[in-house]
């Protein structure tokens, strides 16, 4: 029987609507997820800590995919332009590591790649490959979609606002050890206590000095940050970066001014109410990672009919809308 036209236009219409599903993607401003890699090719250990004050561009991808080995030689470029500026390309994929030693081998890869397992992927909504994330050097998502299709323009934006940390060598290995795990004030205090060598005559003592100029800077941004947060009416993400300054400088003044800000951000119940439904979101996030897609759904809408009308209900409803279409 031929269809009728009423008919066609409903197909033509569920697959626009699964087309864009597919596309769904992190939002600008979110906290871009932890990577739990359990491998990597070209690195020893990277984590989205550790490369705090740099550019991170994620690329997800599989070594089967065919536009993912053409898009190699773009990630190259890209990590050859700019990764003395701050950028740092890495690739993530659920492969094995033996698979992605191959690929890095056989396309000749210039940057490294992650080994991270089904969670990763989930937390960063891939549908397809390659999938893209670009992430500040404060740890937020700045874009996200299909990487073939990132502006280099973004990239360029990123880096003009960034200050990568200093390049440590292994004398100075330990100052970034500290700042991987949070220590931002434990690790300042012990640097002051080198802080009496010249600068202008050993490199080292170099690295030192702008590393101390480097935490003192972090603090400022971040503490800037919140207050523009506050002023869009962000006000989960006003309360996350404070609480990072707050727990990353403990027993110093910016810990104390962080958390003065936070206790005068939840004395309203409004923007009480909005913290705590960005916090019941970013636990479902964590969770979600972990089940299948229509749990996940479940779990999302459960946090939208909990703190309906809040900033972090809208996110996600449209989270367990996502991952609904994909179902279907």
């Amino acid at each position: 029987m031929t269809p009728r036209p009423i008919h066609l236009l409903l197909l033509l219409t569920m697959l626009l609507v699964t087309n864009r599903a597919a596309h769904a993607e992190l939002q600008p401003g979110e906290q871009a997820p932890t990577l739990g890699a359990s491998g990597y090719v070209g690195a020893a250990r990277l984590t989205l800590a550790g490369l705090r004050g740099r550019i991170v561009l994620l690329e997800f991808f599989s070594t089967r995919c065919s536009h993912c080995k053409r898009h190699v030689a773009q990630l190259n470029a890209l990590q050859a332009r700019y990764g003395r500026r701050g950028l740092t390309v890495l690739a993530v994929t659920r492969d094995a590591l033996s698979k992605a030693e191959r690929f890095a081998r056989t396309q000749r890869a210039r940057y490294p790649i992650a080994v991270a397992g089904i969670d990763t992927q989930r937390a960063y909504l891939v549908q397809r490959y390659p999938a893209g994330c670009l992430i500040s050097a404060y740890g937020d998502v700045l874009w996200s979609g299909s990487a073939t299709k990132l502006p280099e323009s973004e990239i360029v934006r990123a880096l003009q606002r960034a200050r990568p940390q200093p390049a440590y060598g292994l004398a100075q290995r330990w100052i970034a050890q500290g700042l991987e795990v949070g220590r931002y004030a434990a690790t300042r205090k012990r640097i002051a206590g080198l802080l009496r060598c010249r600068p202008e005559q050993d490199a080292e003592c170099r690295t030192v000095h702008a590393a101390y100029a480097w935490i003192d800077a972090y603090a400022t941004a971040r503490l800037a940050r919140a207050t523009e947060l506050r002023v869009l009416e962000r006000y989960y993400d006003a309360w996350r970066v404070l609480d990072e300054v707050r727990r990353w400088y403990e027993g110093a003044p910016e810990s104390r001014r962080a958390t003065a800000v936070m206790e005068e951000l939840l004395a309203s119940p409004a923007r009480r109410r909005e913290v705590a439904a960005g916090r019941a979101l970013a636990v479902a996030v964590g969770t979600a990672r972990r089940l299948v897609s229509t749990q996940a759904a479940i779990l999302y809408e459960n946090v939208a009919l909990r703190f309906r009308g809040t900033q972090a209900a809208a996110l996600a409803q449209r989270k367990a809308t996502t991952l609904r279409k994909k179902k279907r």
